[in-house]
């Protein structure tokens, strides 16, 4: 392999057991049979040192396959990232070509134009350090030919991002056919571009379990780190709610709700019902005979055999949530009622006033 011997001339270790990696690798990617599944799947274990990223990337870069790769989070995913450009580099100082790879995550990874618009005068009076505009921060993020939308390596405090990145429920299919800045998307536009025409595709565990992908059949799949799937597979096929995702749901709720109305959920503290219903199955460690003191708290017998918090939380929560919701919804009918009544109105009087003067 061309690339591997520059590797190695520019002062690279060469490494016995990697280079086992790379023939293994090739027997599998080079089988003439590509649709036998069960012969064209080989699993790999090797210990830390081995290099196993330049182990199955140097044969797929050197056979000009295309790929898609996974790996466990997004921290990992950035070492590809290097890797990759390293690679890149290299090969295009050396043989005039570089590697046309993507780093793909979740669409909550990437800023939602939309909504940082919207939030942009807010986000004017907040600084960073007290010194950077942090509205004027993200712009300049926008206006830079290099950035992708990922909040990775920006300065974005979390709890702004939240309100600014893709959210599913706020960028939904029917809302995004209408949205201004759909043409300019990062995720639905930009990195979806992309994507169609990279040859090495750099993504995690959880979004390859839910992802679509396009024209798979001529491409590799390398899952790194692949002992970790199954716990990716049951995250990402499983339902869930947390405290913190309650309270941002009842705040958006409270938000949008009227002014005779904000005060409906004044008795839904998420945090206190959270508390009442669930302390009471942790009871302290004993005590044992010594003078320091007892940390934290053990589990007691938790009653899994019937679920005991979900009536509390349906009339506690639910119920006071989707009261709220419907009277939401009660508002948005009337208004647009109102308004198409109105518009109906004028329309009727503009061409009763027109047929008088003959117009029409």
């Amino acid at each position: 392999m061309e690339l591997y011997k520059t590797l190695l001339n520019l002062g690279y270790e060469r490494r016995k057991s990697q280079e086992k990696m790379f023939s293994i690798v090739e027997e599998c990617i080079n089988k003439e049979d590509f649709d036998d599944e069960e012969q064209n799947v080989v699993l790999i274990e090797a210990p830390t040192g081995v290099g196993k990223s330049f182990g199955y990337l140097l044969p797929i870069i050197e056979h000009g396959k295309q790929a898609i790769i996974s790996t466990k989070t997004k921290i990992l995913q950035e070492q590809l990232r290097r890797d990759l450009e390293h690679l890149s580099s290299i090969r295009k100082n050396y043989f005039g070509k570089g590697i046309n790879y993507l780093i793909l995550k979740g669409k909550a990874n990437y800023l939602c134009l939309d909504r940082f618009y919207d939030k942009e005068n807010e986000l004017k009076q907040t600084t960073i350090f007290g010194k950077v505009s942090l509205a004027n921060t993200i712009r300049e993020l926008i206006e830079s030919s290099g950035w992708d939308g990922d909040v990775e390596f920006t300065s974005i405090p979390l709890e702004v991002w939240t309100d600014i990145n893709i959210d599913e429920n706020y960028c939904d299919s029917n809302y995004r056919k209408s949205c201004p800045y759909l043409k300019d998307c990062f995720y639905y536009k930009k990195l979806k571009d992309k994507e169609k025409l990279a040859d090495i595709l750099v993504v995690n565990h959880s979004l390859l379990v839910l992802k679509n992908f396009d024209d798979t059949k001529e491409k590799i799949l390398v899952i790194d780190e692949a002992h970790e799937l199954d716990e990716a597979l049951v995250k990402s096929l499983t339902s869930g709610f947390s405290v913190i995702g309650l309270m941002r749901l009842a705040a958006s709720i409270r938000d949008m709700l009227d002014n005779d109305n904000k005060n409906m959920l004044d008795n839904v503290d998420i945090l206190s019902i959270f508390k009442s219903l669930f302390e009471g199955i942790f009871e302290s460690k004993k005590q044992k005979p010594t003078n320091k003191p007892t940390i934290g708290k053990a589990p007691s017998s938790i009653p899994l055999d019937e679920p005991f918090f979900v009536e509390p939380l349906i009339s506690m929560v639910y119920e006071p949530l989707n009261q709220a919701v419907n009277v939401i919804k009660n508002y948005v009918i009337n208004t647009v009622k109102e308004r198409l009544e109105y518009k109906n109105t004028i329309s009727r009087k503009f061409k009763a006033f027109f047929g008088k003067l003959l117009v029409i």
